[in-house]
C-alpha cells in the first residue's frame, strides 16, 4: 500500500497543508489563516493532523532558524513561537513520526522529492524574494550546520571595502527583488516603485536608469551565486522566487555569470554547474515537509 505523508507550510499569513504521496504529488490540499498565537497554531496542527487520518508522518516547515529536531530560535514574523521547543509541542500532539525543518530547506528538499534535483547529492536553492535565502543539500542530506543557520546566502557581503554598515553590502540588499532591485532604482531614480514587473517593462522600454538597476542587479545575484558555487561545488543552482517566472530570466543571469567567469582567468579551471529555476511553486513547502518525513 502507498505511503501518505503530511506537508505542513507555516508561514506568515497562511497554514498550508497538504497530503503527499511517495512520489511527491499533492494528493489535496487546504489552508488556515495564521494567527500569531501560539495556543492558536498548536490548536490548528492538532486538528490538521486530526483532518489528515492515517498518514505515516507529519512533516512541518517552519520559518525562522531551527535548532536540533526542532527548537524554533526563530519563527519569522510569528512572533509567538520564538524559543518554542516544537518538536516537544508535537509530541504531546500526536504520537506520529514529526519532522521540522526550516522552510527555505523544506523547499530545498521539494525539489529532491519531485523536482529538478532528483537523483542529484549535492545541491543549493536560492530563494531570490524581498530578501535572499535558500538551503543547501549535501550527499543527500540538509546541511544546516552548527546553529541551524546554513543557506542565510543574504547575509553574504558583497563588498568588503565599503565604508557602508554590513546589512547595506549585503547580497539580500543588492541581489534581491525588493531589497535589491526596487530599492537601488528607488535610489537612483527617486521613483517609489516596489513592483519588480514595472522595473523590468521599464528596461525593455530602454529606460536608462531602470537598464542601471537591472543590470546592477543581475550582476549582484551572479557574484552572490558565484561566492556559493566556489563556496560549496554543487553538481546543481536552483533558483525560486517570483523573478524567476520572468521568461529571460535565466538567460540573462547566466549570461552576467558568464560574463564575470570569463574576466577572471582563475574561473577557467572551474566547472560552474547548471543553473536553472526550481519545479516547485506554491506547494514547496508542503512537498518538502512531507519529504522531511518520509526519512524519518
Amino acid at each position: 500500500m502507498t505511503k501518505t505523508y503530511l506537508g505542513i507550510d507555516v508561514g506568515g499569513s497562511a497554514i498550508k497543508y497538504g497530503i503527499v504521496d511517495e512520489k511527491g504529488e499533492v494528493l489535496s490540499s487546504s489552508s488556515l489563516p495564521t494567527i500569531d498565537d501560539k495556543a492558536d497554531v498548536l490548536q490548528k496542527f492538532a486538528a490538521i493532523i486530526r483532518e489528515s487520518g492515517n498518514v505515516s508522518a507529519v512533516g512541518i516547515s517552519f520559518p525562522g532558524v531551527i535548532q536540533g529536531k526542532g527548537y524554533l530560535k526563530t519563527a519569522g514574523a510569528i512572533h509567538s513561537m520564538f524559543g518554542v521547543d516544537l518538536y516537544a509541542e508535537m509530541l504531546k500532539i500526536t504520537d506520529k513520526p514529526v519532522a521540522i525543518l526550516n522552510d527555505a530547506n523544506a523547499a530545498t528538499l521539494a525539489e529532491a522529492m519531485s523536482g529538478h534535483a532528483q537523483g542529484i547529492s549535492d545541491y543549493i536553492l536560492i530563494v531570490v524574494g524581498t530578501g535572499i535565502g535558500g538551503g543547501i543539500v549535501i550527499n543527500g542530506q540538509i546541511f544546516a550546520g552548527a546553529t541551524g543557520m546554513a543557506g542565510e546566502f543574504g547575509l553574504i557581503s558583497l563588498d568588503i571595502y565599503s565604508d557602508n554598515a554590513a546589512e547595506d553590502i549585503s547580497f539580500s540588499r543588492h541581489g534581491a527583488t525588493i531589497g535589491g532591485l526596487a530599492r537601488y532604482y528607488h535610489e537612483i531614480s527617486g521613483d517609489e516603485t516596489v513592483d519588480a514587473k514595472e522595473i523590468f517593462q521599464k528596461y525593455e522600454a530602454n529606460d536608462d536608469l531602470a537598464t542601471q538597476a537591472v543590470k546592477h542587479f543581475y550582476q549582484s545575484l551572479a557574484f552572490g551565486i558565484i561566492n556559493t558555487i566556489v563556496t560549496i561545488d554543487p553538481e546543481k543552482v536552483l533558483l525560486a522566487g517570483g523573478v524567476t517566472n520572468r521568461p529571460t530570466f535565466i538567460t540573462e543571469l547566466t549570461a552576467e555569470i558568464a560574463q564575470i567567469k570569463n574576466s577572471f582567468p582563475r574561473y577557467d579551471s572551474i566547472d560552474f554547474p547548471k543553473i536553472e529555476v526550481a519545479y516547485h511553486k506554491n506547494n514547496a513547502g508542503i512537498v518538502g515537509a512531507a519529504y522531511a518525513a518520509s526519512q524519518i
